[in-house]
């Protein structure tokens, strides 16, 4: 119940992101992408600057220009809807065996009509 109720906020947020995009793209004719650093600056500019910090500190700096940097350059739809899609998916699944059951099995040999006595 709550992956699922966090998936559809991701998913909302996603949707706004990329209908934002689409509107940007119709009336000025190119298409700019709002990456996830854009949007996080724009948010909290400190907070950006405290996890470059960190994980220049605490991690290794030579991982925030590799895979940091990729990750933030990304379309902000795209950091929001994968997760929400995930989360989607693993929510929904059913659990094992809840369609299809498996019987326990015997451990005796089905009875014939005939008694065989020795």
């Amino acid at each position: 119940m709550i992956a699922r109720t966090i998936a559809m906020v991701l998913l909302l947020g996603a949707g706004f992101f990329a209908g934002a995009e689409f509107l940007l793209w119709m009336t000025s004719g190119t298409y700019n992408s709002l990456t996830a650093q854009e949007l996080w600056q724009a948010l909290d500019r400190a907070s950006l600057q405290r996890a470059e910090v960190l994980i220049g500190t605490e991690l290794r700096h030579e991982m925030w220009d590799p895979m940091a940097l990729y990750v933030l350059r990304l379309p902000a739809w795209a950091i929001l809807g994968v997760p929400a899609l995930a989360l989607m998916w693993h929510a929904t699944r059913p659990p094992p065996g809840r369609f299809f059951k498996r019987r326990p099995r015997s451990r005796m040999l089905p009875l014939s009509g005939r008694r065989h006595y020795s």
